[in-house]
């Protein structure tokens, strides 16, 4: 029943996670793979923390064990205002651009190479030149920042410093 419960995840359009009620992560489908930070919320929300209304929590009972499923049901955009800003303050590519509102909008590089019909590793690429363009650590902190419109401060302090 297990594997079954994991093939049906495969086939899930959003990303979506199979857990055990105390949290741990037994499977995460194709779309839910690298998002660490969503991971970790799907497991909060497993041992009951009530989610956010574009999330659901379904539970399962395989055998003897309850297990939740956790699916993110819709993709929010990134502010347009803000990817704009950033793109022109950056000097980013138009690709960059289009990576970066999808980052934004938290989908991994597997479901933003499948929107754009290039391969993950070109993703991979972009979202690296967008972390030393913007001085973002990571990508969690590359999102946060598009979404509080503090791109433009990262983009002018680095080219402070650059002088």
């Amino acid at each position: 029943m297990l594997e079954i419960a994991r093939l049906c995840l495969e086939h899930a359009d959003r990303p979506a996670w199979l857990l055990t009620r105390s949290g741990e992560v037994l499977h995460e489908n194709r779309h839910a793979r690298g998002a660490g930070t969503e991971a970790e919320l799907a497991s909060r929300f497993a041992r009951g923390q009530t989610p956010p209304s574009d999330w659901r929590v379904e539970l399962l009972l395989l055998a003897d064990e309850a297990l939740c499923v956790v699916v993110r049901t819709s993709v929010v955009a990134a502010p347009e205002e803000h990817v704009r800003t950033a793109r022109d303050r950056l000097g980013l590519t138009a690709r960059e651009t289009q990576v970066l509102a999808l980052v934004g909008s938290g989908l991994a590089n597997k479901e933003i190479a499948d929107r754009l019909g290039c391969a993950a590793s070109t993703v991979e690429v972009h979202v690296t030149s967008l972390l030393r363009k913007s001085g973002a650590a990571n990508r969690s902190q590359l999102t946060a920042w598009l979404w509080a419109g503090a791109l433009v401060a990262s983009a002018n302090a680095n080219a402070n410093a650059k002088r």
